[in-house]
């Protein structure tokens, strides 16, 4: 930035503040990453360079996103997919939608968000970009198994999860034919997540219940283990706590002891990373295992739960994710 700054080179400066942003959006400082992204995107705009200030729209709407602050994620989306179009720049009106997806799945939308990434789906398909469809053949999939976990009419949710382990097969399929690696460690753990949410429902007498655990298990260790093949060591953390919590809620999986294992694991890497909102949310998964464990009279369990709680909405109120820190004081009351 300095030596840019100092050639007046306005075009790189404006790519340095994007790099600023991508940055401190890595650690979770989102309010900095913001700031560089709008000075980036306000630099470009100087410039008349449309493309890069429709990209910093949507790296502002994704830093939004992550920071809980969905309506403003999705009002700088809807400003990239307004320049995208008016460019007719039809790949990033694909990602555009794909955005609009991510941001109503976060905002618990699902049947939005599975509109959205329809959209996408199909315009990517148009393009013909496998890749990226069967990104969002995975996307449905997962919206529709998050929106089974809403459905309290039991029959209509185990319907949900059919729909959505469909579109995580065929994302399966297309990722296999073209070898994208990448994307089938993705796919290897969403259908883990759906199997642990499949078993939530089934009664505890069902004959397919050893078989459907054992499959669960292979899927989370198949894509664990992509995941460290490919260097991908923060997103394997976050996907093993996602497993995690599937060890402490659901009922014929639990198993504390994984549980805890995976969440320490996950929490040292997010450390090393210095990756702190996960880092949060790591430490409330531990709480709640510890939780868990108080309730069965375990010594010393109720502090280790108070003390993980408490350092995880400590890190969520620096980071000024007031929504998620109320989440940690919600369940410390309870």
């Amino acid at each position: 930035m300095a030596i840019r700054q100092q050639l007046d080179d306005q075009l790189n400066i404006a790519l340095a503040y994007y790099q600023l942003g991508g940055i401190y959006q890595a650690w979770g400082e989102y309010e900095q990453a913001i700031s560089y992204h709008q000075q980036s995107r306000d630099l470009y705009g100087q410039l008349d360079q449309q493309q890069d200030v429709a990209t910093q729209w949507f790296w502002l709407a994704d830093c939004y996103r992550e920071s809980g602050k969905y309506q403003q994620a999705l009002d700088c989306e809807l400003q990239d997919l307004a320049i995208r179009q008016q460019l007719d720049d039809q790949l990033n009106i694909a990602l555009a939608y794909y955005q609009l997806g991510g941001i109503y799945q976060a905002w618990g939308e699902y049947e939005q968000a599975s509109a959205y990434y329809q959209q996408s789906y199909d315009l990517y398909c148009q393009l013909g970009e496998n890749k990226s469809m069967a990104m969002c053949c995975r996307q449905i999939g997962d919206s529709l198994r998050l929106l089974s976990k809403n459905t309290t009419d039991r029959t209509e949710a185990l319907s949900l999860l059919a729909q959505a382990e469909q579109n995580i097969r065929s994302a399966m399929q297309i990722n296999n034919a073209g070898d994208y690696k990448a994307n089938l460690a993705d796919d290897y753990i969403a259908i883990a997540l759906l199997q642990s949410q499949r078993l939530s429902l089934l009664p505890t007498d069902d004959s397919s219940l050893s078989a459907q655990i054992t499959q669960f298990k292979e899927d989370y260790n198949t894509g664990l283990t992509y995941l460290t093949e490919l260097g991908r060591t923060v997103d394997k953390a976050e996907k093993a706590l996602d497993i995690a919590r599937a060890y402490l809620e659901v009922s014929v999986l639990e198993n504390l002891v994984q549980a805890e294992e995976l969440a320490q694991h996950s929490l040292q890497v997010f450390q090393e990373f210095k990756r702190r909102k996960l880092e949060a949310s790591a430490r409330k998964l531990l709480g709640e295992i510890y939780r868990k464990r108080a309730e069965r009279n375990q010594p010393g369990a109720k502090v280790a739960a108070d003390q993980f709680l408490a350092e995880s909405r400590q890190i969520y109120q620096e980071l000024d994710l007031e929504e998620k820190a109320a989440e940690v004081t919600q369940l410390m009351l309870s």
